[in-house]
Parts: structure tokens; C-alpha cells; sequence
């Protein structure tokens, strides 16, 4: 027998959550609020694809916004403050 979840590369609820760090009532409400990664619906079933989750976490990538020039030259100033 073909195991449909491999096959289609989807993860249930509790393999979502685990993976984002949250509950399964977390995750649901999420989805409830139209927050959450997309999902798909198999009978009562809820899964989410592979490649969609991906997507879903990369655009929620949070770039620094100080450039390095700025955070290094803070900290050169607090270690010279600290030596005087």
C-alpha cells in the first residue's frame, strides 16, 4: 500500500507544531485565524505540504535592518569605554 503522506511530502498537525515549537491548540488557532502556513484539507484531516511550509518560514526570514559598519563600530566604542 502507498503511504500517501510520504508520497505527497505532508506533515500532520503534531509534526508541525513540534517542529515550529508550539502547541497543537496553538497551531489550530492559527489556522483558524488565517495566520498560519497553507494547509490542506483531506477529509476532517489537516496537512501541510512540505515545499508550502518552507515557503511559509522563509518569508518569515527577519533580516537586521542596522548595518554591520553601525553594530561594529558600537561595539569598538563600548570596549574602548570600558578600558578607560
Amino acid at each position: 500500500m502507498i503511504d500517501i503522506k510520504k508520497e505527497l511530502r505532508l506533515l500532520d498537525e503534531a509534526d508541525v507544531a513540534a517542529f515550529r515549537d508550539m502547541s497543537i491548540p496553538a497551531l489550530r488557532n492559527e489556522r483558524a485565524r488565517g495566520l498560519g502556513p497553507p494547509f490542506q484539507r483531506i477529509g476532517r484531516r489537516v496537512f501541510y505540504p512540505l515545499e508550502r511550509l518552507k515557503d511559509f518560514l522563509a518569508a518569515s526570514t527577519v533580516t537586521p535592518t542596522r548595518p554591520r559598519s553601525l553594530i561594529d563600530g558600537n561595539r569598538k566604542r563600548r570596549q574602548s569605554g570600558a578600558a578607560a
